[in-house]
């Protein structure tokens, strides 16, 4: 290790001068090696926290927060407990020691944590090896070091700076006290990617520079801008303000050689330097660690066109035939490689199907959407026909377009490939059907009398009235029915518990343990929309985790897909949902959302010719003999609506 000496080394260890750390005095940090000198004064700190006087009671230095300003590489002095030292020379060979205000030395005895002390005669327990990189020093007591392992350093809590050998303790900075009364405030230096930077840390100071080892001054280089580096250099710098100079900063500037430019490769392969790919196609160039690439597109009946980027990929989208130049360039500029290729087109896949959705000759609620799709076009064209009169044409990009139909028509369409070849024409015929009517049935659990009247073999002097009791819904036949909707409990497999009708200190409500089940149905060509559960001061609740398909928000289930049916053909919706809660779950009210047909013929599809035909009217109550009028018909599995005449 490179030392300097201000005096002969005997007569260093036997300075008996102490330093004291003077508020408003400043340190400069010690970024290297070649900055540590024996006999002059140095604190140390991490970020802002500095060093104090050693603990009373324990083996360990005190910390005091916030006890210096860092501005650059220059620590201020704010708080007089900061303790200040001088750096001697070890006893040992490349060694140095800590040597306090009152003349004792830094030491440290054992390898456990938090064992660091001071002794009256410098010996080999304040020996330490210290390495600096990058300004951070790394502080290794020699005769205790446990394989390196163990550092002088600071914790983030007490003990705070002493010795350690586990946990994650931060290493520190060594602080330099400035000397000859300098009062302006030195640069700072940094490189990164071989360029030099230096801050100005005086406001209205003017920054000189070296780049060879000597101590610059106002006839040095005079910083402007940062500066790039072609070999590992000392850099020195001052600030100079009404004629005073701040104490030069050194700084290594350590050259990293770039990486060798690699020749040019393409992400689509070439072929004798031909890439044949479709418009559209992106393809990256890459020429690895150039500092630049150029790039000269020539296109059959186009001027070229030059285009650069300072990156070592170039990324081309390919839109016509064409020739590249490409050229890489290194990090100062000179060229590296030059790569020419051709680009040829290659045809794009020929447009598929256009397909409506919904299908033709469906019946649609005005503000219905029907998505055109056609795979592999580039372009969809299509135009609304409204009895014999054809709209304009409107072009959609991509292999979708959606149109919003509001009454009768016909949408004709046909796409064309990112080459313009078209598909074959198509179109799809849509009638206006009625938005079905709405409806809603509440089951308020919490009202005796309303809910009772909706269960034929429940009533109301049945219910418990004892706090913690209950009636077993698994007791009585029959559902509870409110309309169009029925609600079922039962008590379902793996379990002693049925679900029940409860009363608590708060009141009534529906309570269910784990893999109990409630169902919800509604009448043939209705549709559940959402379920909507309340609670009461019992919030148990695990029926999201066993709920059927569908998605939940806060406590309303609404089922998947979505039963608005805007493109509802016959009945395609949820007419019956079960709930299995996975845990005891209570809830005072279910009120279920539905739809239900109103006028209007929808399309009858047989599917069962030999199924038996069941006829409800649109209050889902069925009829055995309809006469004239609208009713919902059911075969098999195939509902729809039909006027009878």
């Amino acid at each position: 290790m490179k030392k300097v000496l201000l005096a002969l080394a005997a007569a260093v260890v036997s300075v008996s001068s102490a330093f004291a750390a003077t508020v408003g005095d400043t340190y400069t940090k010690v970024a290297s090696s070649a900055d540590l000198t024996v006999g002059d004064e140095y604190i140390i700190c991490y970020e802002t926290n500095a060093m104090g006087g050693k603990n009373s009671s324990k083996s360990f230095y005190d910390n005091v927060a916030d006890g210096v300003t860092i501005n650059g590489d220059v620590a201020k002095i704010k708080n007089a407990s900061v303790m200040s030292f001088t750096i001697v020379e070890g006893t040992a060979a490349n060694t140095y020691a800590f040597k306090l205000e009152d003349g004792k030395f830094i030491s440290c005895t054992s390898v456990a944590n938090g064992n660091t002390d001071s002794a009256d005669t410098l010996g080999e327990t304040s020996n330490m090896n210290i390495t600096l990189s990058s300004g951070v020093a790394t502080i290794i007591f020699t005769k205790n070091s446990n394989n390196n392992s163990n550092k002088f350093q600071y914790n983030t809590s007490s003990p705070r700076f002493t010795n350690y050998k586990t946990g994650t303790q931060k290493n520190c900075t060594l602080y330099k006290k400035d000397s000859g009364g300098y009062t302006v405030l030195a640069p700072s230096i940094a490189c990164a990617d071989n360029v030099v930077t230096i801050t100005n840390n005086e406001e209205g100071a003017t920054v000189y520079y070296t780049t060879d080892g000597t101590t610059p001054d106002a006839t040095s280089t005079l910083y402007t801008a940062p500066f790039a580096i072609t070999e590992t250099c000392t850099v020195k710098a001052v600030a100079i303000k009404d004629g005073e100079s701040s104490i030069p900063t050194t700084y290594t500037a350590t050259f990293v050689a770039p990486a060798e430019v690699e020749p040019f490769t393409s992400s689509i392969a070439a072929v004798d330097d031909v890439i044949t790919a479709a418009r559209g196609t992106e393809i990256t160039f890459t020429s690895l660690h150039a500092a630049k690439i150029e790039a000269v597109i020539a296109i059959e009946g186009q001027d070229d066109a030059t285009e650069s980027v300072e990156s070592d990929k170039f990324v081309y989208t390919v839109s016509e035939a064409a020739s590249i130049m490409l050229t890489s360039y290194n990090v100062d500029g000179t060229q590296a490689h030059e790569a020419l290729y051709e680009i040829a087109l290659e045809a794009a896949p020929l447009c598929g199907e256009v397909v409506f959705n919904p299908a033709s000759g469906s019946a649609v609620i005005a503000g219905s959407e029907v998505t055109i799709t056609c795979e592999n076009a580039a372009v969809i064209t299509y135009f609304i026909e409204i009895n014999g009169e054809l709209g304009d044409a409107i072009e959609v990009e991509g292999s979708e377009a959606k149109v919003v139909v509001n009454e009768a028509c016909t949408i004709h369409a046909d796409a064309k490939n990112i080459d313009g070849v078209p598909s074959e024409a198509a179109e799809a015929s849509y009638t206006i059907a009625e938005a079905p009517a709405t409806g809603s049935a509440m089951f308020d659990f919490t009202d005796l009398e309303k809910t009772c009247d909706l269960h034929s073999g429940i009533n109301v002097s049945d219910l418990p009235t004892a706090t913690g009791s209950g009636i077993n819904f698994g007791d009585y036949k029959g559902n509870f029915t409110n309309g169009v909707v029925t609600v079922s409990f039962a008590k379902g497999t793996n379990t002693s518990n049925g679900p029940r009708w409860w009363y608590s200190k708060n009141g009534y409500h529906v309570r269910m343990y784990a893999n109990n089940t409630v169902t919800v149905t509604v009448n043939p060509g209705c549709e559940i929309t959402s379920i909507e559960f309340t609670q009461g001061d019992d919030n148990d609740w695990a029926m999201g985790a066993g709920a059927p398909a569908g998605t939940w928000s806060g406590k309303t289930w609404t089922p998947t897909p979505a039963a608005s049916a805007m493109m509802r053909e016959a009945a395609k919706g949820v007419e019956s949902v079960t709930f299995t809660p996975t845990g005891k779950t209570f809830f005072a009210t279910m009120n279920v959302n539905y739809e239900q047909p109103t006028t209007g013929v929808g399309s009858v599809v047989v599917d069962d010719a030999n199924a038996p035909v069941e006829y409800y009217n649109l209050q889902g109550v069925r009829v055995e003999n309809p006469a004239n009028g609208l009713y919902i018909r059911r075969q098999g599995n195939n509902v729809s609506k039909v006027f009878v005449r």
